[in-house]
């Protein structure tokens, strides 16, 4: 039947995408040469489509063991080769989480990923797809200060804005790429409509 055809085609796309990550150079421990370092970006990098290709086939539960690897062979030391694909790997965790069974963990997530964020953009600027994750998180964990906070955000994000944010409001385009993130797309679509941001112009 087609849920059957379904659930094997995904099986087999996340096997493949789990065979690469298996195909590439695993680097030594403390090889700090050029090569070292692009094997351990690519293998982070691979476990994170992987992870998102989970997420977007309603596999978040699966998902966060995935980001979990990711997670555990980033550097204990984020240097500026890092500092994207950390933001990335905390980015993945927290949608992983998000959007399995909500747990007082995703708190734990929110707090790095945000963190993260703020480090990477100093200068306290407020960007709206971050308050709108704010404002998922706030949702999942009913956190009444949160929420505000995201409100509060998404306003200052918008006082900056000449005009509605297209790409955050518009469903997802289809592309010839594939494009797994658009349940976290539909989420920052859905929590913006809430809050007043997405609808008629």
């Amino acid at each position: 039947n087609v849920l059957s055809g379904q659930s094997v085609c995904w099986r087999r796309w996340a096997t493949v995408l789990q065979t690469r990550i298996d195909s590439l150079p695993l680097p030594a421990a403390g090889d700090r040469s050029r090569k070292g370092l692009q094997n351990a970006l690519a293998r982070v990098l691979s476990r994170i489509d992987l992870a998102w290709f989970l997420i977007d086939h309603g596999r978040a539960t699966d998902a966060i063991p995935v980001a979990a690897l990711a997670l555990q062979s980033l550097p204990p030391k984020v240097t500026t080769s890092w500092t994207g694909p950390h933001q990335q790997v905390l980015e993945v965790v927290l949608w992983a989480h998000l959007l399995a069974s909500p747990t007082p963990a995703l708190a734990v997530h929110w707090d790095a990923y945000d963190q993260a964020l703020r480090n990477r953009f100093a200068g306290g600027r407020k960007l709206l797809f971050h308050e709108a994750d704010r404002a998922l998180v706030a949702q999942a964990l009913q956190d009444a200060n949160l929420q505000a906070s995201a409100k509060k955000g998404v306003q200052e994000a918008m006082s900056t804005m000449a005009q509605r944010p297209a790409m955050l409001c518009q469903p997802p385009q289809a592309t010839q790429r594939p494009n797994w993130r658009r349940l976290q797309q539909d989420g920052r679509r859905r929590i913006l409509t809430e809050l007043g941001v997405c609808g008629p112009a």
